[in-house]
């Protein structure tokens, strides 16, 4: 018997706050694990509401779904350090969720984005509201191959850490968990669907004081203009010169 395998199938829905390592992308979110042993099975997937624009309705619920054979390697922290969890990641789960003081991190490194499950009719993705910073993160993570998930470590009862550890030791090994796509009225999109509004500045590289203070750079050699409406002396003299020889 495989060690998930102890129940026919089972899903964890948890609020998580998902992140790119190296990155200050991070947002809010629903994950779902789930397993089933007949055949073995598995998905993890990863969910926001947002405002879409051109969407009649007031929110949509996007996925980002990521395939069991997506992934390269996985690992599972019940209690994280600051490495794992910066301060202000675990502030943001102590506030979202009560009585949250330990973090746990799952961390996965994929060989390929995921895919994305996104409302039939969408062409593109963009937020109605531009600043919608939860959304913008959420773009970048799932064009991203590298993923931390962060849990408030209070939000396991039972035996359920113990179940996704199993999980995650054998996620490899899964076959892709079916989804009646047509139902749900979603579609699978990859993750360049999303189109966000260009940053105010460029991102890799932000002026410094001293570089917004320093002049603008003039050319040392000076510019040379020709005279209009007078003749050079010399030149009228060079003139008439050779007039004088050639008569």
């Amino acid at each position: 018997m495989s060690p998930v395998s102890q129940e026919s199938h089972w899903a964890l829905s948890k609020k998580v706050v998902v992140s790119v390592p190296g990155t200050k992308h991070s947002c809010d979110a629903r994950c779902r694990i789930a397993y089933s042993n007949d055949p073995e099975r598995g998905s993890i997937s990863l969910s926001i509401k947002a405002a879409l624009a051109n969407s009649t309705d007031r929110s949509d619920s996007l996925t980002l779904n990521i395939c069991p054979k997506a992934i390269q390697n996985s690992s599972l922290v019940k209690r994280s350090k600051p490495n794992l969890c910066p301060s202000e990641l675990s502030s943001k789960i102590r506030q979202t969720i009560s009585g949250a003081t330990d973090v746990s991190t799952l961390s996965v490194h994929l060989a390929r984005p995921g895919v994305v499950l996104c409302p039939s009719w969408a062409k593109s993705l963009s937020s109605s509201d531009l600043e919608d910073s939860n959304f913008i993160a959420f773009a970048h993570i799932c064009q991203s191959k590298s993923l931390r998930l962060h849990f408030a470590l209070v939000q396991f009862q039972g035996g359920e850490f113990e179940t996704l550890r199993k999980f995650c030791s054998r996620i490899q090994t899964l076959q892709p968990e079916s989804f009646d796509h047509h139902r749900h009225g979603v579609v699978e999109r990859d993750p360049s669907i999303f189109k966000l509004s260009p940053p105010p500045y460029d991102e890799e590289h932000v002026s410094t004081p001293a570089e917004q203070a320093s002049p603008p750079q003039y050319n040392d050699q000076p510019e040379l203009k020709p005279a209009i409406g007078k003749r050079d002396r010399g030149m009228s003299y060079l003139h008439s010169y050779w007039r004088f020889q050639l008569s």
